[in-house]
């Protein structure tokens, strides 16, 4: 019994008494995600020693033995409470989405390349905290968060080369994600089409981002949508580009049109943003610090967002 319940620890390990120093970084919704009381799996950077790692219980801290690329020959589905650590290693992830539930985090993944969603984010769940990732050319949305998935952080992440970027609401039909409450801050987007995000019913804050050559439009609200714009960085360097930074017409099936309140953004010359306000897009119920927009913070986003190896 003794030696089995060694094979086992140092397989799968003991409650890590400690969260991760990096745990501190969070702000905003999603931060319910960090109540620490994981056990930790590390997994060799191959397919099959991931899926034995976020199947076998509900909070596991997942590490990884070396650095590699995961190709995903199917869709992973894991338990609740999944941590997808990265740090200290070049962790790529390939081929199809990965679909998280409640209390989930991934921190220093990089998304290149695949089908569906880099990341899917849909269903009834809560917390998920999406930290210092790198996501480009997937076929459908690199994040796309939906079907009442509520208190989600993106912070730190790099969106790159793509045409729905990410998508929050799903359709016209999902009322129900009315609920919804969604932080992203200090992310860095560049060259997207649009959806930067597109948001339909849902409350999302977005503030300290950098923008940079979209295609579209950058941000979008409609479905009578909560958007509240702050201190974030548009830049277009190209002047065939659209210069529609934000706005909130309905699109495709949409009926209505969305809120969206602008304070404090910088827009290099030429760039227009449409609003909406409403008393209720100011209220944030979270402590948060905030950057100047301007020259000086865009240059510190581009810097410190997207996975590295340490």
């Amino acid at each position: 019994m003794l030696l089995l319940g060694i094979l086992v620890l140092s397989y799968f390990g003991a409650v890590i008494g400690q969260a991760p120093k990096w745990f501190n970084e969070c702000v905003g919704y999603g931060c319910g995600a960090t109540k620490y009381r994981h056990k930790r799996c590390e997994a060799k950077p191959d397919y099959k020693d991931l899926l034995k790692c976020v199947n076998q219980a509900d909070f596991v801290h997942v590490t990884f033995k070396g650095s590699g690329k995961i190709k995903l020959p199917a869709s992973i589905k894991p338990r609740r409470g999944l941590i997808l650590d990265g740090s200290g290693r070049d962790i790529t992830i390939t081929g199809e989405s990965i679909q998280l539930v409640s209390d989930s985090i991934v921190y220093r993944i990089n998304f290149d390349t695949g089908k569906d969603d880099g990341l899917k984010l849909r269903g009834k769940y809560k917390n998920a905290w999406i930290h210092r990732c790198s996501f480009r050319n997937y076929d459908d949305g690199l994040v796309d968060i939906t079907k009442g998935f509520s208190h989600v952080t993106v912070s730190n992440s790099k969106f790159a080369d793509h045409d729905k970027t990410m998508l929050i609401g799903a359709s016209e039909k999902d009322v129900g994600d009315v609920k919804m409450r969604i932080t992203l801050h200090s992310n860095y987007f560049i060259n997207c089409r649009q959806r930067l995000p597109r948001v339909r019913y849902a409350s999302v804050h977005v503030f300290n981002n950098f923008f940079q050559d979209w295609g579209l439009y950058a941000v979008g609200s409609s479905q009578k949508a909560y958007v509240l714009l702050e201190n974030n960085y548009f830049k277009i360097s190209d002047k065939k580009r659209a210069k529609t930074a934000h706005e909130t017409e309905p699109r495709g099936e949409d009926k209505y049109s969305g809120y969206l309140r602008a304070e404090g953004n910088y827009y290099t010359t030429g760039i227009k943003g449409k609003t909406n306000k409403s008393s209720r897009v100011s209220y944030v119920p979270y402590k948060y610090k905030m950057m100047k927009a301007d020259k000086k913070m865009s240059v510190a986003i581009k810097a410190g967002a997207g996975y590295k190896s340490k």
